[in-house]
């Protein structure tokens, strides 16, 4: 079963986290830079029967067959538009995972102590590793392990 920790690092509490942030039906969330392989342009999966509502399937990265995760429709936001977004594939230790989502926007280093636990540890705050408070809305640090083991990907 997967683990719900970042992947290993000597960094400190109080250090700075390099998170890649993106915008999903209109929020802010972030994953740890460490778990981040590449940014890709959306592709047409293969779809796979039987498989869970948010997993479109699957794509072919330079020879590995990567499942494909809807963020939107994992984290029951409303459908995407077809062909938009961008997908961004994660590391895990079982192996690639492509998360869609709306629009990638940078990188940013956020203060590793600053981190604010979710107001909802249960449900649908599961994914959830905390919300940083960076503007007039919050970023939510997503936890990738958390979402491959709700999808069934595990």
């Amino acid at each position: 079963m997967f683990s719900s920790a970042v992947p290993e690092t000597d960094t400190l509490p109080d250090d700075p986290r390099r998170v890649l942030t993106f915008s999903l039906a209109g929020a802010d969330y972030a994953l740890d830079l460490r778990w981040v392989r590449e940014i890709r342009t959306p592709e047409t999966p293969t779809p796979l029967p039987g498989q869970p509502p948010a997993v479109l399937g699957v794509t072919n990265l330079r020879g590995d067959m990567v499942p494909l995760l809807c963020l939107r429709t994992q984290l029951q936001q409303a459908a995407p538009t077809q062909g938009s977004g961008a997908v961004v594939v994660v590391q895990l230790p079982r192996g690639l995972l492509g998360l869609l989502v709306d629009a990638v926007q940078d990188v940013r280093e956020l203060d590793a102590g600053d981190l604010r636990p979710p107001p909802f540890p249960q449900g649908r705050a599961a994914h959830l590793l905390g919300l940083y408070q960076t503007g007039r809305q919050p970023l939510q640090l997503l936890d990738p392990m958390a979402l491959a083991s709700d999808a069934a990907l595990h």
